[in-house]
């Protein structure tokens, strides 16, 4: 698990998508609900953070006029503030996740995934 965390965060830093856009797919896969994979993707994102924020800062390591606070690609208030959001948000995360059921789960996922590759392609 540890390993597929450490490429899942690269991937998903380096694609700009969020790992965990890689992660639940890739559980889900292998037979966990998504319930279950959307909790194991939860617990693993601090992991997939570290690997993620480690390859923004090794490839912006020599990134010249980069504002105050940043450790190459990595933005220090940016961090912070997605890391008090994400603590906010957790539980109405998983009081959500276990309202619905496992095909609307599943399809909500799949329309979020969709919106986020148009995006990076330009379409969106």
């Amino acid at each position: 698990a540890a390993a597929a965390a450490g490429v899942t965060g690269l991937a998903g830093a380096l694609g700009g998508t969020g790992a965990g856009t890689i992660m639940v797919p890739f559980l889900n896969a292998r037979g966990f609900t998504m319930k279950q994979a959307g909790a194991l993707a939860a617990g693993l994102s601090c992991f997939i953070g570290l690997v993620g924020s480690a390859s923004y800062v090794a490839t912006g390591a020599n990134a010249v006029g980069m504002p105050p606070f940043s450790f190459g690609y990595l933005y220090l208030p940016a961090l912070l503030g997605l890391a008090v959001g994400g603590v906010a948000a957790a539980p109405l995360g998983v009081r959500l996740s276990h309202r619905l059921s496992e095909g609307l789960l599943h399809w909500s996922f799949l329309v979020i995934l969709t919106a986020m590759l148009l995006k990076l392609f330009g379409v969106g």
